[in-house]
């Protein structure tokens, strides 16, 4: 329902914050975002992580180029979930699949380190419904950096994240989705650890998103600079793709 519910707030003037993913497809999104700009109102897709202090960190990070070249990426994100062909996580018509309810997460978050890639190869599982239940993804730039990224419905995994990089490598501590904390090692430096203790529970962290946005709105903005609708589309077009070769497979 977010491409047809977003369009209705957008056609009635409304600013719109859409869960993630913020459509099924990335034609839907382009079509949610083009309505949104066309309208001068703001829409943004609703991945909280981007705008935790933590991300902020890894903006600054790379923009410093403490890692030195970035090389790989990895992160997983997998949790139980037993089959119910009638619960959205299963049925096709309510947009199941681990890579949309848990996939978009190791897809955005590789997407703010090594940007859009130019090469997917995925393999995954059905489940009898005939969405992904599972997959293992592997991506690369232009630039050469790449990301290998896993997502199940059929086991609890770590959560976790990190960075590559030719000067060391950055934990994002479980879960990376959420306001946690980070681990940083450098060659030949000792390590370095700090915990976001700031908040009572990890979903809390959902309030950084709702500012931001409000902010957004204050100053006129139709996308967000931190999650640009660019890119938006970009993570769906690579679950597409993700999508597409697991069920040719």
């Amino acid at each position: 329902l977010h491409r047809e519910q977003a369009l209705a707030a957008i056609a009635a003037g409304k600013h719109v914050l859409i869960e993630k993913p913020i459509a099924l497809t990335a034609a839907d999104a382009t079509e949610i975002l083009a309505a949104g700009r066309a309208a001068g109102v703001l829409v943004a897709e609703a991945m909280w992580t981007r705008y935790l202090p933590q991300a902020d960190v890894i903006r600054q990070m790379l923009a410093a180029g403490t890692l030195g070249e970035i090389d790989l990426v990895r992160a997983d994100f997998g949790s139980l979930v037993p089959f119910d062909p009638t619960s959205r996580m299963f049925d096709p018509a309510l947009g199941g699949g681990a890579m949309l309810d848990l996939g978009v997460y190791i897809v955005a978050f590789a997407s703010s380190i090594i940007g859009p890639p130019s090469t997917i190869r995925a393999v995954g599982t059905l489940a009898p419904t005939g969405v992904d239940d599972s997959a293992t993804i592997a991506l690369k730039t232009d630039a050469g950096a790449q990301a290998a990224l896993t997502t199940t419905f059929g086991a609890v995994t770590p959560v976790e994240a990190t960075v590559f990089g030719s000067r060391g490598r950055l934990d994002v501590l479980a879960p990376f989705y959420g306001p946690t904390g980070l681990r940083l090692q450098l060659h030949g430096a000792d390590e370095e650890v700090w915990h976001d203790d700031a908040l009572p529970t990890v979903h809390d962290g959902l309030g950084y998103q709702a500012t931001a946005f409000a902010s957004f709105v204050g100053e006129g903005l139709v996308e967000s600079p931190l999650h640009p609708h660019d890119e938006v589309v970009s993570v769906l077009a690579t679950i597409d793709e993700v999508r597409r070769q697991i069920a040719a497979d």
